[in-house]
């Protein structure tokens, strides 16, 4: 029985006794007898005791956040499906506008999980917490690790990092295009094509809230912002392998405000 419940009980009993006419006036008899000797009445009311709530066991805990994992891995899967033709659809226009050029589009995306062995070209690349642009030709795709994506959806769960990982892995496909077109393009040193990349997300990114094809959502800033920052010194990288974390994140705005031509020249 709660503690709230307990007092409500002594109340109500309280009550009964002063209703029945006994009271403490005149003689003393307490409850017992009143004024008039009549007996006073022995009712009494019983409010019974809630059920206290039990607590889940470990195997429902288990099962729950099972299949909470589940959801945000489909909802990654299900964005990743959208936002690629999307990015193809994207850079296929802009590339082709500015610079007549054809896009060499990745030929899909692939997932894996953890440590699951992947496979680029003969190359095996970092598997877990990891995406990455595959770029041998008849092997260029997108690749990355589904488990390490549906963490970032329990803090934000409107999916911006999916959107803003797989933006900078089309931002290394732009990069090819222009190496097989003989763009001269150099990046020096190496974090500086990273960072291109970061920078065409943002290009990606800007152009597709305008047009309205994504619909920026509360909370979306603080999502790509602290990737940035978090990547920008990550535990699989090595120190300065993808910029520093103020690199990461001026990288990002510089392309969201100043378009693909900026990110070209200055990255």
């Amino acid at each position: 029985m709660h503690v709230r419940q307990l007092l409500l009980a002594v109340t109500l009993s309280l009550l009964l006794v002063a209703c029945d006419g006994g009271g403490t006036g005149g003689g003393g008899g307490g409850a017992g007898t009143g004024g008039g000797g009549a007996e006073a009445g022995g009712g009494s009311i019983t409010i019974p005791s809630q059920p206290e709530p039990t607590a889940p066991t470990l195997g429902e805990i288990l099962a729950q956040e099972n299949a909470s994992r589940l959801a945000r891995e489909q909802k990654v899967l299900n964005d990743a499906g959208i936002l690629g033709p999307r990015l193809n659809d994207f850079w296929t226009r802009e590339l082709s506008s500015r610079y007549q050029l054809t896009f060499d589009a990745p030929d899909r995306y692939e997932w894996y999980r953890g440590e699951q062995q992947t496979s680029c070209g003969g190359v095996t690349e970092p598997r877990a917490d990891n995406a990455y642009y595959c770029f041998p030709e008849h092997e260029e795709h997108v690749a990355f690790d589904l488990a390490w994506f549906q963490q970032y959806l329990v803090n934000h769960p409107g999916g911006a990092t999916t959107f803003l990982i797989l933006a900078h892995e089309w931002g290394h496909a732009v990069q090819d295009t222009w190496l097989e077109n003989g763009g001269g393009d150099t990046w020096n040193p190496a974090s500086r094509k990273e960072l291109n990349a970061d920078c065409l997300a943002g290009v990606f990114l800007a152009a597709s809230i305008r047009d309205g094809t994504i619909v920026e959502e509360a909370g979306d800033a603080d999502a790509i912002f602290g990737w940035l920052y978090e990547e920008g010194s990550s535990p699989w990288l090595a120190r300065g392998t993808h910029g520093t974390r103020d690199e990461r994140q001026a990288a990002f705005v510089d392309g969201f405000h100043q378009g693909t031509a900026f990110c070209r020249a200055n990255y």
